[in-house]
């Protein structure tokens, strides 16, 4: 797993044994782990810093772990951060309160090393789903448009190339499958933008593993970058070229299934699919790219 592609999550525990071993078995996941020794340094941490996952224990001092999820789902900057509650309190009362608090899941301590992983992909991978649900369908709050626009297709590659209207050489491919990794470096210490910078990087890696600039295969592509890839390549599909007319939706969208599984991820194809087949009264703007540009 790439560093920008690591998840970080956010460890509350008020045993320190506990916390060292979710912190090592994590860490071999893959994850960027920060851990706090109790609800209150846990809520303190989760707001100065972004992460994608909190696990907490309940009982500890200071703020228990109901009251720490009640307090994230309170503030606009941590209300989105899915909630793993990580307990020896295991009743059905227990668990009941820790979905209404807020959780995403609950897991008993004596299966925490065999159900986390699991658990923790899954709810990554719904997170990042509704994130690429975003992406796919924006608003005018959303500031993506612009920044593609602006600059993620004319990085490195000059317009002889983006607009050239016969086939790419070799070395001419070569420079375009340079321009996501420019992007990326540009955009990365940006924190406003931390979100896109995964979609500028791997918006053009395959599920079979024959995408650049990484190679990366199936879930190991971040969700939202696999929904941007399906959106744009609709859109590159029908959108005058120079080398071609576009094409109509319905032979944009058969092509899309023909390679559905090979370039394209499945669950994606079927959420934009999904979106296509809204009446236009009830979407929001989908965001537009002009023709010629390589995003």
């Amino acid at each position: 797993m790439s560093e920008l592609n690591a998840p970080k999550i956010l460890v509350v525990d008020d045993s320190s044994v506990i916390r060292q071993t979710l912190a090592r078995k994590l860490k071999d996941l893959g994850a960027c782990v920060t851990l706090a020794s109790d609800g209150a340094e846990g809520f303190e941490k989760a707001c100065a810093n972004e992460f994608d996952l909190v696990i907490t224990d309940i009982e500890m001092p200071k703020m228990d772990g109901y009251s720490l999820c009640v307090n994230l789902k309170k503030e606009e900057r941590t209300k989105a951060i899915p909630v793993i509650i990580l307990s020896s309190l295991d009743t059905e009362k227990d668990i009941e309160k820790g979905f209404r608090v807020g959780a995403s899941a609950y897991v008993a301590k004596a299966d925490a090393l065999n159900e986390l992983p699991e658990t923790i992909e899954r709810i990554l991978e719904k997170a990042s789903f509704y994130k690429a649900r975003t992406i796919l369908v924006v608003d005018d709050s959303v500031t993506i448009r612009s920044v593609v626009k602006n600059a993620l297709g004319k990085i490195g590659v000059p317009d002889t190339i983006l607009l050239k209207p016969g086939r790419l050489t070799d070395s001419e491919y070569e420079r375009i499958k340079q321009h996501p990794v420019a992007g990326a470096t540009i955009f990365a210490p940006i924190k406003t933008l931390t979100d896109i910078v995964p979609i500028i990087l791997y918006h053009h890696e395959r599920v079979d593993g024959k995408g650049y600039p990484e190679g990366l295969k199936g879930n190991k592509i971040p969700f939202w970058a696999r929904a941007t890839a399906v959106a744009d390549t609709y859109h590159a599909l029908t959108s005058d070229r120079p080398y071609r007319k576009g094409m109509d939706h319905d032979k944009a969208l058969q092509i899309i299934e023909e390679v559905r599984g090979t370039q394209l991820c499945p669950d994606c194809i079927d959420l934009f699919l999904k979106w296509a087949e809204t009446p236009k009264s009830q979407k929001t703007r989908c965001c537009e790219l002009p023709a010629g540009l390589a995003l």
